[in-house]
């Protein structure tokens, strides 16, 4: 909310039998809606990032509400880019990950205590490298929601992946590792 140098650190994929690693290259971001530094509603905090159809994507976590922002990072030239707004949605929380399954149909976006989960539009399906990807992951369809119940109220949901095409990985603040199988969340829109 207050920094002026974020960026993002693309690193190669390391070759285990290396004996040396190759240096990240860095790409300077900002927000586009971003005019105040620090913004006084506490509007740009990002701590998930997520790729699909061949473009980087954040959610904030707005510290003001429970709104978060879907933002798609447009490149302005080879090491520096913006973060233009898509879509919103109140997400109960605040967003602390979000991750796309394996098999590029589903869209999942963790808060401290809840899960939520986007049918991505079908152009959107398939690898990463798709480009062919419409552009507003959450305008696929159905959503699915689950409130999570972990073993103390003040344990905070901060880590989110797929270990499968159902089942998602959880990460507490508190250490605690716990597995969800998404066929146990309720749909809340979209055609049963």
């Amino acid at each position: 909310n207050r920094r002026r140098d974020l960026g993002l650190l693309i690193f190669p994929e390391p070759n285990p039998r290396a004996a040396t690693t190759a240096a990240p290259r860095r790409i300077a971001v900002r927000h586009a809606a971003q005019t105040e530094f620090p913004d006084p509603k506490k509007r740009f905090d990002c701590e998930s990032l997520f790729v699909w159809g061949g473009a980087v994507h954040t959610f904030t976590k707005r510290r003001s509400d429970t709104w978060t922002v879907l933002c798609k990072l447009r490149m302005e030239s080879a090491t520096a880019g913006v973060f233009e707004p898509v879509a919103a949605f109140d997400s109960n929380g605040m967003v602390t990950d979000a991750a796309v399954s394996p098999d590029g149909r589903r869209l999942a976006v963790l808060t401290y205590h809840c899960l939520w989960m986007f049918e991505l539009p079908a152009a959107g399906a398939g690898t990463a490298a798709t480009t062919a990807a419409p552009q507003n992951p959450l305008a696929g369809g159905a959503v699915w929601y689950r409130r999570l119940k972990f073993p103390a109220d003040n344990w905070q949901a901060e880590g989110l992946a797929f270990s499968d095409a159902r089942h998602v990985l959880i990460a507490t603040e508190q250490g605690g590792l716990f597995t969800l199988d998404t066929a146990t969340m309720t749909q809340v829109a979209g055609k049963k």
